[in-house]
């Protein structure tokens, strides 16, 4: 085994397949989970359709080489503009204002000659080589050199080959740059039926098997004198024969380790195994061997299953993904192992890295021009020895003219949704009326899985922490697609055709609310904000909730003035959206929310009062909220009054507590729902004085319970045991059960930090045992309250919603406005948050009261 170590600077890339028609959008699409096998017109031994994952743009009826070339010539295209792009002058695009005359070409007034090819297929493709690298030449109107191209006949593992072989040229000399891709198809009659005899193929009663698909990918690759210019390097490539016992996975450990001690531990895995057993226990067996050469927090990943068995483009593909993943930020690791096994021995390896980026002054200039590249190249033959040179005196070229600078850079969303832009209207790329179709079904299902995604992270307050953010990235995954997928148009087009997408959607109204708010509020386009509140208001008025959460989570800033201009509708419940929307985002504007906090209606006042409250501006806030104390609206004086505790205001937990205390002894008033409000905000607010005052509540209402725990007082252990007893010995007779124990026993666990099972018995005697050791002081599991204890829980990953909701009322209650943490928002924000406010308290910068101390009286 000799294994090749190269280095070649990656200049472009590009591919084509089911998953869209460039490079981006089959990587954010796969990396959205999106993948829809079709059924075709072949049937199976069982005598059902096959299904085949294939692209909607080619028709069914173009077979064999035909549709070898059609699915190559797009991606070889797309890495050819790439290559222009970042080095103007190496290749010659027909249809591409040719790139400005400098050097050797101002000499002798020619394009740049062509680029060798070097394409990888399956064997089982019979075409001449050099028919179908013309074909490949004429299709994409990319110029090639047909006498240093080559079509290499393999597997799995044939762009290991191919990649090697392009490597050699370039270290040849040969050319500055060679085209170096991967074709292959399974849309094959005779070979489905192969597969389908030998049971490889995934089926309805057969699982374990393959999904067949198709697709291309190919890279642009240059000297390393481009280096400046690059997205990242090829750093190592070898290949191998898997030995009698291929399962053992030997032969792939060893390449492994091989790429390991070349360019260091493996932090990031791609491999090509797909569900079958076979390749799946080589893999496992190949991971495990070679475990000391992979990184501490390596991660595996198996994109076969979103792209679908590609046989020989498989490498090419994963490589372009990697690529496209750096190129848009979304990357867990710099650099990647790329691991391929044929069907039969063959075994190969190859390592990418990614270049890191240098902000720019103006225009990113190449280590030496084109024309250099070209003059100093060795064309007289592929056996020259001549090296590339390494440096060269330069003046950088002018821009290149090719379109694909039309539209702005994408960049994906990682945490938090991008803020994306769209191609200019003077410079929108429409697609081709041949790939609209699928281009609309796969934004649709993008979008239809942002509405799925989004109702369930939003209906999930019990979950854990951790599962939301998980969530929360798979709406941010699906986003990413459906913009890559309609980004070449003009913002105003492409905000049209996802309207049009939403109005082919199944998922019910609510879903559709989410999806259209999120995917509008993340277009940085004025009419794209318009559009959403436009579409926003012809929506029912049950999808409002959904609508609201959509657009307080969008990354556009054009949502809060179209929010704040929906504030003079008619229609109440858009205002009070308007106002969630501008609370949330804290951006509401005092001279446009005073006017709505005398409303004519409850709701909209106490919406306003919300909002008015979220404004940083105390001395002006404080009197308008004291005086929305008086309201006859329980709900907007309990607002007002939340504002004034955040403020430290001594009469908003006044008014609380007199409130509360006159509901509960004139027995009406305030609903159910305002009476937990104003007892949540005694618990977490309140004095040591207040204990009297929950006991009250509980007694009026089990239900409340909890409150007892969040309050934190020793003397409500006992109470909560008797209540627990009560609910047994209700359980036990038979009778209505007021209260539930695994509240009750998370409100003892909560004070205490003791953990048992919610039985009185076990409670009470533990009770007996310690109660004498209870501080007489406000306590949090076992310990004397501090606001880090309150931290430290709103940032456990098992902390459910509705439980980080009242750590973070908590800590707003203890410290004031700097205790601030938004949770409704994105999981990454909340960390940062939670980081950001850790440090202050560690460092002294926020001042809190003794430990144990009760919120009304720290304050």
């Amino acid at each position: 085994m000799v294994p090749a170590r190269p280095r070649a600077t990656i200049l472009g890339f590009g591919a084509w397949g089911p998953l869209g028609v460039e490079a981006l959008q089959i990587a954010m699409c796969a990396r959205a989970g999106r993948i829809e096998p079709r059924p075709t017109r072949f049937f199976d031994q069982r005598g059902h359709r096959i299904s085949v994952s294939r692209s909607v743009a080619l028709s069914d009826d173009l077979l064999g080489t035909a549709r070898i070339a059609a699915l190559g010539a797009h991606a070889l295209r797309e890495a050819a503009q790439g290559l222009e792009q970042r080095v103007p002058g190496l290749v010659h695009i027909e249809g591409m204002a040719p790139p400005p005359s400098n050097g050797a070409a101002r000499a002798t007034g020619n394009t740049p000659p062509g680029l060798p090819l070097i394409v990888a297929v399956s064997d089982r493709v019979s075409e001449e080589d050099d028919t179908l690298l013309a074909s490949l030449g004429t299709l994409s109107a990319v110029k090639t050199d047909p006498a240093r191209s080559t079509l290499i006949r393999s597997g799995h593992a044939g762009f290991a080959v191919a990649l090697m072989r392009a490597l050699a040229l370039l270290e040849e000399g040969v050319a500055p740059a060679v085209l170096v891709g991967a074709i292959d198809t399974y849309y094959d009659e005779p070979f489905l039926l192969s597969l389908d005899r030998a049971d490889r193929l995934n089926a309805l009663d057969c699982r374990g098997g393959i999904t067949p698909s198709e697709g291309a990918a190919f890279l642009a690759l240059g000297w390393d004198t481009f280096a400046s210019s690059a997205l990242g390097w090829v750093r190592f490539v070898a290949s191998d024969q898997a030995g009698p016992r291929p399962e053992e996975g030997e032969a792939m450990a060893s390449l492994i380790e091989l790429a390991a001690a070349s360019t260091g531990p493996i932090g990031w895995l791609l491999s090509d195994v797909n569900a079958e057993p076979t390749r799946t226990a080589a893999w496992a067996a190949a991971e495990h061997r070679a475990a000391g050469a992979l990184a501490a927090q390596a991660r595996s990943e198996q994109w076969i299953e979103e792209l679908g068995e590609v046989g020989a483009a498989t490498g090419a593909l994963l490589s372009t993904i990697a690529c496209a993943y750096w190129d848009v930020g979304c990357a867990p690791r710099s650099s990647t192992l790329v691991a391929l096994h044929g069907d039969g021995p063959e075994r190969a390896v190859l390592v990418l890295e990614e270049i890191p980026r240098v902000p720019a002054q103006g225009v990113s200039r190449p280590s030496m021009t084109p024309a250099a590249a070209f003059a100093e190249a060795a064309f007289d033959g592929p056996d020259s020895s001549i090296p590339p040179p390494r440096r060269a005196p330069s003046v950088a070229p002018p821009p290149s003219s090719s379109t694909v600078q039309a539209t702005p850079p994408f960049r994906a969303s990682v945490g938090v949704p991008s803020l994306h832009r769209f191609a200019p209207a003077s410079a929108g790329e429409a697609p081709d009326e041949d790939v609209r179709p699928q281009l609309r079904r796969l934004a649709r299902d993008s979008l239809e899985d942002i509405a799925i995604f989004g109702d369930l992270w939003r209906q999930r307050e019990e979950e854990p922490a951790a599962l939301t953010a998980t969530l929360e990235q798979q709406v941010l995954d699906n986003l990413d697609a459906l913009v890559a997928l309609v980004r070449r148009r003009p913002a105003p087009e492409a905000v049209k055709e996802i309207n049009h997408c939403a109005l082919e959607m199944s998922f019910p109204d609510r879903g559709r609310g989410f999806a259209l708010a999120l995917a509008l509020g993340c277009i940085d386009d004025e009419e794209a904000a318009r559009a959403a509140i436009s579409a926003m208001r012809k929506a029912h008025p049950g999808t409002l909730p959904a609508w609201e959460t959509g657009l307080r989570l969008a990354s556009s800033p054009e949502i809060e003035a179209a929010a704040a201009r929906l504030l003079r509708s008619e229609r109440t419940p858009l205002v009070r959206v308007a106002l969630e929307v501008l609370r949330a985002r804290r951006a509401a504007d005092m001279e446009i929310i005073i006017p709505l906090i005398s409303h004519s209606e409850g709701r909209v006042r106490a919406a306003a009062t919300r909002c008015l409250a979220s404004i940083p501006d105390p001395d002006t806030v404080r009197p308008l909220l004291e005086a929305r104390l008086t309201d006859p609206d329980d709900g907007v004086a309990l607002a007002a009054a939340e504002g004034l505790i955040v403020l430290g205001v001594p009469s908003g937990i006044a008014w609380v507590r007199e409130r509360l205390e006159h509901d509960l002894t004139t027995i009406g008033g305030m609903s159910r729902e305002q009476r937990n409000t104003a007892a949540r905000l005694v618990a977490l607010a309140g004095s040591e004085r207040d204990f009297q005052l929950l006991v009250d509540v509980v007694a009026f209402d089990t239900r409340a319970a909890e409150m007892l725990g969040w309050y934190g007082h020793p003397d409500g252990v006992d109470l909560l045991i008797d209540l627990l007893d009560q609910v047994h010995l209700a359980i036990a007779s038979r009778e209505p059960v007021r209260g539930s124990d695994l509240l009750i026993n998370r409100a003892l666990h909560r004070i205490t930090g003791v953990t048992l099972e919610p039985d009185p018995v076990a409670w009470r005697s533990w009770y007996e045992e310690n109660h004498s050791k209870l501080p007489r002081a406000r306590l949090r599991f076992g310990a004397l309250y501090t606001p880090s204890l309150s931290l430290e829980e709103l940032s456990r990953e098992n902390t459910p919603l509705r439980v980080r909701r009242d750590c973070a009322l908590e800590l707003l209650f203890h410290l004031g406005p700097a205790g601030r943490i938004e949770v409704d928002g994105w999981s990454m924000l909340l960390l940062e948050a939670i980081s950001s406010l850790r440090a202050s308290l560690a460092s002294g910068e926020i001042r809190t009261a003794p430990a144990g101390t009760f919120p009304a009286d720290a304050r």
